[in-house]
C-alpha cells in the first residue's frame, strides 16, 4: 500500500503539470499561482487524499476478504451513495437553478 502511495505522489506532479499547462476549464495556471493558495485550500486537498487513501484500503482489504465482485459492487455503491449525498445533502439542485438564471 505504501508502493502505491507513493506512486500516486510521484504521478500527481506529471499529470498536475499537465492538467495546470492544459486546463479543462478556465486559463492555464503556473506553479507561482498553484502555491500561492491560502493554508485552508490546501489542506483541504490533504485531507481529501488521505480520506481517499483510506477508503481504497479498506476497498483493498474488503477485497481479499469479501471476494473481488463483493467488494466491487460496494465501491460502486459508494460512488452513487455519494452521488446521492450531494444532490440531496448539498441541495445541487437549487444551485443549478440559481446558475441558470
Amino acid at each position: 500500500m505504501v508502493v502505491f502511495a507513493f506512486g500516486v505522489l510521484i504521478s500527481n506532479f506529471i499529470f498536475n503539470t499537465i492538467l495546470m499547462k492544459h486546463p479543462v476549464e478556465g486559463s492555464p495556471v503556473s506553479y507561482r499561482q498553484y502555491l500561492s493558495g491560502n493554508l485552508k485550500e490546501h489542506l483541504t486537498g490533504i485531507a481529501g487524499g488521505i480520506l481517499w487513501c483510506i477508503g481504497m484500503s479498506f476497498s483493498i482489504i474488503a477485497s481479499s476478504e469479501a471476494g473481488f465482485a463483493i467488494s466491487y459492487g460496494l465501491g460502486q455503491g459508494a460512488t452513487l451513495v455519494a452521488a446521492l449525498w450531494g444532490v440531496l445533502s448539498g441541495k445541487s439542485l437549487s444551485r443549478l437553478k440559481e446558475l441558470q438564471g
